[in-house]
């Protein structure tokens, strides 16, 4: 298989293509850069301006002066490095997601050559949860890539300039986006292989050293739901999973997202029965026409999971389990409630 890594663009330099002044807002605007919307401080930046800009979930190091500002706003050490991480926030009724600054700010990115990442540059990394103990388990190497790629979707606000080709060249499935930890559990020849989102882990050697994602294996019988040479991805979700139980779910259970076959990707519509029991929630929807309004259609939305409490969002899948080149390999997109967002960031 080739294997094809998505890796998220933390930092891009972007230009700023419209302000919107905010109602009863002396000091601060609205700008949109991509599909992002954000706020910031009036006359700081203008329509057709280059910015910097750093994608919610980015962890800024405060030791930076540049970055200094927003340390009032709160300060997490991640990875050793005191910093601020950029979460989604609502003022005046506007959401707020991101940083962009100007990018004289920024003269060290000038000479920087093709294909290099900002990010590393500037010492910004994706800021990651602690996964529990119980979840990780022990690490046995890398996250097995023959098999599958690294889960991900990338977010509708990043495709606006693709977007409407992608509505017309590909037929879509909305199923709801579930908050819980990626996992992945491989058929090797008929031994069970378990791995999170970014390790792989070692067997147990007993059932009472399994973590959860082997207790989960062994409650749903994965081996036997799927052939030989066959990889379901999903999440694990439920009590003890993250730290937040957003679907409010008493135990763990498991929703499968992607199927693959000898590594490559099975569309839904051909998925084994016996996964496609346990598959995450299809949603009678379609694909909107625009990016605005396939954020919009996702604000305050419902989980089918549990109707008492918001969902996350909404994951597209493309029908033909194709990886589109214009979404780094993905097979899909993500939809996410910003006011789920705003809640549980």
């Amino acid at each position: 298989m080739e294997t094809l890594e998505a890796v998220r663009a933390l930092v891009t330099l972007e230009t700023v293509t419209s302000i919107t002044e905010i109602e009863n807002a002396d000091l601060i605007s609205s700008a949109k850069v991509r599909g992002w919307n954000l706020v910031v401080k009036k006359d700081e930046v203008n329509v057709g301006d280059r910015v910097i800009y750093f994608e919610i979930d980015s962890h800024l190091p405060l030791a930076d002066p540049r970055f200094a500002f927003l340390e009032p706003r709160g300060a997490r050490t991640f990875n050793g490095v005191h910093g601020h991480v950029l979460k989604t926030a609502r003022m005046r009724g506007i959401y707020s997601q991101g940083l962009a600054m100007p990018a004289t700010l920024f003269p060290e990115l000038e000479t920087l050559a093709e294909g290099d990442d900002l990010a590393t540059v500037l010492g910004v990394t994706k800021y990651e949860k602690q996964i529990p103990d119980e979840i990780a388990g022990t690490v046995s190497g890398e996250f097995p890539t023959r098999f599958a790629p690294r889960t991900g979707a990338e977010r509708v606000q990043n495709l606006t300039g693709v977007f409407a080709q992608l509505r017309t060249d590909y037929d879509w499935i909305a199923t709801e986006k579930v908050d819980g930890e990626s996992t992945t559990f491989i058929n090797d020849g008929g031994t069970l292989r378990v791995a999170g989102r970014e390790w792989e882990f070692s067997t147990p050697a007993s059932p009472a050293e399994a973590t959860a994602p082997w207790k989960v294996a062994a409650e749903y019988n994965i081996l036997d739901r799927l052939p030989a040479g066959y990889t379901v991805q999903g999440e694990l979700y439920g009590a003890g999973v993250l730290a937040k139980n957003t679907l409010k779910e008493a135990g763990k259970k498991f929703l499968a997202f992607n199927v693959l076959r000898d590594g490559v990707f099975v569309p839904r519509s051909e998925w084994p029965a016996a996964i496609e029991e346990i598959g995450t929630p299809v949603l009678d929807l379609e694909l909107p026409a625009t990016v605005d309004e396939a954020v919009a259609q996702v604000e305050g939305m419902k989980s089918v999971l549990n109707p008492d409490v918001m969902a996350e969002g909404i994951v597209w899948h493309n029908t033909a389990g194709a990886r589109i080149p214009e979404l780094q390999g993905r097979t899909g997109m993500k939809a996410i409630n910003n006011k789920w967002l705003v809640k549980h960031s």
